[in-house]
This record gives structure tokens, C-alpha cells and sequence, in this order.
């Protein structure tokens, strides 16, 4: 039987042979492999990713005609995005043709949550899989794309894809050998694309369609774009921070075969505010879906995944996470979050007070936006495992730039040392936490959120903070801070479960840094500089995509297929303009 959407009450393939289809529309249709071949770096952008099926068989071909050094990456809008679960049982006619590959790109499909997000499937082949609505997400999209599968459903069910903003979107990323193709032969779409600077011819349909579509950018048109021939060559690239920021960076241009020094002015890596033994992944919250929540949702993915896959060596805990909507705002924010961010219920929800006990262990007194794969890590562990493999100097003394490709500062609290960070309005933050002795009778099953956060007993003990103290850059133990700390978690706890002082088994105090938007700050400083900093507040997943995002930029030389509205909120230039 072939899958359905309930949403479009279209198929999402051919019920003759779905894979034969995509073969003689998209893979025919852009002259593939012929266009690939010589190509270091080819580029395929999808309008519905569905259940993979496009992205296997051009996988397929690709890993059976393109030389070793050559590499694939695959862009696919998604707006409703299938469970994996519905995906294998979909491609089961195709299990014995594509089985290992169903598999390997399952293991890496992303939470069903709005973002963009990252599968590196294999070292030569990479997906950019956006889980939005077409018309929210490809306007960002800038970078070259070498050949167009317009997929999704047909205009007749699902008008709104076929688009102005698509067809705007196929000639901002066009070069001079962009090609297209759909299995639509409308009218509407025919003049879309060719009004946007491709030639257009009409094609013997497959199966029992008539007509096709496929085009070519236009000899006549000057092409936006140049194409995007290989990824750069090694670099040799010094990070300056071993903290979440410079860890983070570091370890995904190692992964990408750069040569990669990190610098650390201590003795020892996370020796301040990354140096935590427990922290919380958590997005920041807004109440709409706009750029900064694009970043926070793409980058939970990211952390999700890559803490799952290191697992138990950093203390990988996901327990969940309860966030109390226990104030006016939150009111006003969190349930309106829950429907603009538009994650799948497996991911977020609303659970009534009724269900808190059942949930995290204690009885509420309000309702919470829970999510189920929410949790900790250790920031210390983290930050060594990021970088076991990877050259490690101790000091900054004597550092000639000169000397590297790249040079990333991810000095945290040390950022007034560097000259070349002047400009970009930074301060520090005072935090501390409290570990205690968790009582007998304890039953938190969850990290819970409130103003405070307080975790589920591990190794015996309850971590709680943090404070949150932008007028003090002391990082001495303060006994009050310990008080307010357990204070805040008593006032939810159920009288018999509340933490006395002489159950407080220590402390850790540190300064962290923020921008003035509190956003953090990530992009190309100048020459050959650039920046990862102001990681304090949300830090294990903004220093995460801090990474991924200055791998792209260095790695495919600026042309990275994240979405350029982030990129230019992150980008330093945001403060250094306004001082220039």
C-alpha cells in the first residue's frame, strides 16, 4: 500500500515504483550523474523530504559513479516530518535495494522539531534536512545549489509550496549550470521558474503522468552565484579557549580534516565557567518562531544527538525537563511557544498540574511545558572529550597568528585580554551552583525549571542554581547564594523533601559571558579572525552550533547552507558596525 499525507490526501511516490520514478524525473531530469562527475562538491536542494526515498537513490548513484574525494550534500525542506518508524515501514519495497543506507540515515534523522539540521551520513555524504514550512525557511537560503529536485506534492493539493519564494529562492542560489526538475508540468509553475531566469523545457511525464518539467539556468541570465567547486583543503587552524566554545569549534573542524591547536591559558581545560559537573541542555524559549528560536531549536538537535553518541563518557542524562509556567509571563510565553515552535508532541507538550507527579516525581502547583528529551550532561567531561584527539597548548604567551589560517577566540571571561574583541559589547555573569545531599525520600524524576533549576539525585546528590548575578565578578563561595539556591527548589518540593543546609555538600562559582542581547556571538571577526563567545547563557547548545556553524563558514569558504537571517544575528558585525 503507498503512504499517504493526511495533511495533502496526496501520495508521496509513484505506486508503480517510487525509486524508478525518482530516477526518471529528478535524476534524468538534472542529467545525473553526468553534471556530478569532475564536481568535488555537488549541491542538491529537495522541496519534501517525505520518506527519504529521493535522497537514497541519489545517494545510490552517487556512491556508485562519483570519485573518492568527491562530496554530496543534500538540502530537503520538510514541513511535516514522518516518525522513523513510518519512514522504514514505507521503504520496505526498497529494503533489500537500499537496507544498510535506511538504516544508516535513520540513525542520524533528527528530533521531529522545527530547525535546520545536520546528518553527516557518511564522510562524502551530508544532508541539510530544514523541518519548516517552505515559504518560513527558503528565503534564507543562499548558497549555490547545483541541481533542484521540486518534489513535495502536487500544485493541485499543496499550492502554497509553489511559490514566489521558491521560485525566487532557485535563482538567488543559481550558477551558470543550475538545472531543475518536477514531475508538475503546470502552467503556474512552468512560468514561475522561467521568469526567474531559467530556460524551461516540457518532458514526457513518468508512468501514467503526461508531462514533466526541466530546466536549465539561462546562458542569457548573469548567474548570482558561483558554483561551490570542493570544500577547502586542510587548514591549519589555532582556537584560543578551552571552554564549550572553544572545545565545541575545535572538534568539528578536526572532524572535517583540518589541523586543528587549541590554546588554553590554564593548567587544565574547563577551568571556569564551562568547568560545571552538571548542565542543563535547554532552548532558549521566545514566545514566537523567529531567528533566535530557529537557532535554539536547530541547535538542541544538534547537542541532543552528538551528547547521545557520546554518551555515559560525559554523564549523558536525559531524564527529561519540566519547565513550570509559574509566573505571568510564562503564561503569556510558554503555551504560545509550544504551538510557533512547532514540535512534534514526542518532543514538547503542555502537561496539565493533574500529571506533574506522575511525570517528574512531585506534585505541582501549575502546569508545565515538558520536554521528554530534555536533560544534563557534564560541561567538564564534555569539554575534554570534545577535544581527546586534538593538540593542546596550555598558555597564550606568543601566539602568531600570522602563522594560521584560521584563528578563533573562545576566551570567555578573558575577552577583555584580546584587542581583536574590542567593540563587540560584552559582560561577565556571576553564577553559582549548589550541590546537596539528596534525601532519602526524594522522588524528582526530572530536572526541573522554575527561575531556578534543580536536578534529579545523581551519585547521591541534587545539583541546584544558578544564580544569575550581572553586578558581581567575584567567584568566591557565598553561603547566601547556597540559601537562595536551596530556597527556590524547597518552595516546590513537598515539605517532607525539603533540603536543610547542613544537607549543602558544596559549591562552584564562576563568571560567565554574555553579549548585551544576551545572544550569543559567532562569525568572521576580520582578515583571518573569528569569533565563538558569549556562550553564558544556554551555553552546551549555543557553543555546539557555535561550532557547526564556524566549521561551514571556514570549511566551504562562507558558503554554508544555514540560514542567513541566524548567521547575521550571530555575526560579530551586529556590534561592530554599530561602534564603527
Amino acid at each position: 500500500m503507498t503512504i499517504r499525507s493526511a495533511e495533502f490526501d496526496d501520495i508521496y511516490f509513484s505506486p508503480d515504483d517510487g525509486a524508478a520514478e525518482t530516477e526518471y524525473v529528478f535524476l534524468r531530469g538534472n542529467n545525473l550523474p553526468q553534471n556530478w562527475i569532475g564536481r568535488d562538491y555537488f549541491t542538491i536542494c529537495e522541496t519534501g523530504f517525505g520518506t527519504g526515498l529521493n535522497f537514497l537513490v541519489a545517494w545510490d548513484l552517487f556512491e556508485k559513479t562519483a570519485a573518492p574525494q568527491q562530496h554530496l550534500h543534500f538540502i530537503s525542506f520538510e514541513k511535516f516530518p514522518l516518525a522513523p518508524d513510518v519512514i522504514k515501514d514505507a521503504l520496505t519495497p526498497w529494503a533489500e535495494r537500499f537496507g544498510h543506507k535506511i538504516d544508516q540515515m535513520l540513525s542520524q534523522y533528527p528530533l521531529r522539531i522545527n530547525g535546520w539540521h545536520r546528518l553527516d551520513i557518511t564522510p562524502n555524504i551530508s544532508i541539510t534536512l530544514i523541518f519548516d514550512d517552505v515559504n518560513n525557511a527558503i528565503p534564507q537560503l543562499d548558497t549555490p545549489i547545483d541541481a533542484w529536485f521540486l518534489d513535495g506534492f502536487a500544485p493541485s493539493k499543496n499550492p502554497d509550496m509553489w511559490s514566489e519564494n521558491l521560485f525566487s529562492a532557485m535563482r538567488r542560489c543559481a550558477h551558470q549550470h543550475t538545472t531543475a526538475a518536477t514531475f508538475s508540468a503546470a502552467g503556474f509553475v512552468k512560468r514561475g521558474i522561467a521568469e526567474h531566469g531559467f530556460t524551461v523545457r516540457k518532458d514526457k511525464g513518468y508512468g501514467r503522468k503526461r508531462d514533466m518539467l526541466t530546466a536549465t539556468f539561462s546562458a542569457d541570465e548573469t548567474a548570482p552565484k558561483q558554483p561551490l567547486t570542493a570544500k577547502s583543503t586542510s587548514k591549519k587552524i589555532a582556537v584560543l579557549g578551552g571552554g564549550l566554545g572553544g572545545t565545541a569549534a575545535a572538534y568539528f573542524l578536526a572532524q572535517s580534516g583540518h589541523d586543528v591547536t587549541l590554546f588554553e591559558q590554564e593548567n587544565t581545560l574547563a577551568s571556569k565557567a564551562s568547568g560545571n559537573p552538571r548542565g542543563l541542555y535547554n532552548p532558549r524559549f521566545r514566545k514566537e518562531y523567529d531567528t533566535e528560536s530557529i537557532f535554539y531549536s536547530s541547535a538542541y538537535n544538534s547537542a541532543y544527538k552528538l551528547f547521545k553518541e557520546f554518551g555515559d563518557e560525559i554523564d549523558f542524562t536525559p531524564c527529561g525537563t519540566v519547565h513550570l509556567i509559574n509566573d505571568e509571563k510564562k503564561q503569556i510565553r510558554l503555551p504560545v511557544t509550544r504551538v510557533t515552535w512547532n514540535w512534534h508532541d514526542d518532543h514538547m507538550r503542555i502537561i496539565p498540574k493533574a500529571e506533574s507527579k506522575d511525570i517528574c516525581g512531585i506534585e505541582l502547583n501549575c502546569d508545565s511545558l515538558f520536554l521528554p528529551d530534555g536533560g544534563f550532561v557534564s560541561p567538564h567531561k564534555l569539554c575534554h572529550k570534545l577535544v581527546q584527539n586534538i593538540k593542546v597548548v596550555h598558555g597564550y604567551k606568543d601566539i602568531d597568528y600570522s602563522a594560521y589560517n584560521a584563528v578563533i577566540f573562545a576566551v570567555g571571561a578573558s575577552f577583555m585580554d584580546f584587542p581583536e574583541l574590542e567593540g563587540i559589547d560584552l559582560h561577565t555573569i556571576r553564577g553559582q551552583i549548589t550541590s546537596v545531599k539528596a534525601p532519602n525520600n526524594n522522588t524528582i524524576k526530572t530536572l526541573l525549571c522554575y527561575g531556578g533549576y534543580s536536578t534529579p539525585a545523581c551519585d547521591g546528590e541534587i545539583t541546584c542554581g544558578s544564580t544569575f548575578q550581572r553586578w558581581r565578578n567575584d567567584t568566591d563561595i557565598d553561603p547566601k547564594d547556597n540559601r537562595d539556591n536551596i530556597n527556590l527548589l524547597n518552595a516546590l518540593l513537598p515539605p517532607e523533601q525539603h533540603i536543610q543546609e547542613d544537607q549543602i555538600t558544596g559549591g562552584r562559582t564562576s563568571l560567565r559571558t554574555a553579549s548585551q542581547d544576551l545572544f550569543p556571538v559567532v562569525g568572521h571577526l576580520k582578515d583571518n579572525m573569528y569569533v565563538s563567545i558569549g556562550h553564558g547563557s544556554h551555553g552546551l547548545l549555543s557553543s555546539v552550533m557555535g561550532g557547526l556553524v564556524l566549521n561551514d563558514l571556514i570549511s566551504l569558504n562562507g558558503q554554508t547552507p544555514l540560514p542567513q537571517n541566524m548567521l547575521n544575528k550571530l555575526a560579530p558585525a551586529r556590534y561592530l558596525k554599530a561602534k564603527a
